[in-house]
């Protein structure tokens, strides 16, 4: 995180190196993320307070999009509220566990890519190469 503007500088340089071409940049930004690590991150609520997208730790830890997490969810606790359920924090928690488990996929990669053995690996075997001009 300290040198993160060195490291891409680095990277734009390599990439220029082999044929891609950069303008000049219109605006820059960076900011923190958290994201969940483990099963445990993730929080549903609790007390009848329903937590839905990144608030519930439904980020993706691979590519931090949660847009698409928080609609999901959203979309997950209306029906089951529309529902009345008995208990729709038990019903929430159930609807929301395959997204979990796809998202824990996701927590995996990210320890996987971020991994510079088997970054190097992935990275020599040219999986989905994109081929410079």
């Amino acid at each position: 995180m300290k040198s993160a503007r060195e490291c891409y500088q680095k990277l734009k340089t390599q990439m220029t190196d082999r044929g891609f071409v950069f303008g000049d940049a219109v605006k820059t930004e960076k900011c923190t993320v958290l994201y969940p690590s483990r099963w445990q991150d993730f929080l549903c609520g609790r007390d009848n307070a329903f937590l839905i997208g990144e608030a519930a730790g439904f980020i993706s830890a691979s590519s931090l999009e949660g847009i698409s997490y928080a609609l999901d969810s959203a979309d997950m606790l209306s029906r089951i509220l529309n529902e009345r359920h008995n208990d729709p924090m038990q019903a929430y928690r159930k609807a929301t566990r395959g997204l979990r488990l796809k998202l824990i996929g996701k927590i995996i990669k990210a320890r996987l890519l971020t991994s510079p053995g088997v970054r190097q690996c992935v990275m020599k075997s040219k999986i989905a190469h994109i081929p410079s001009r």
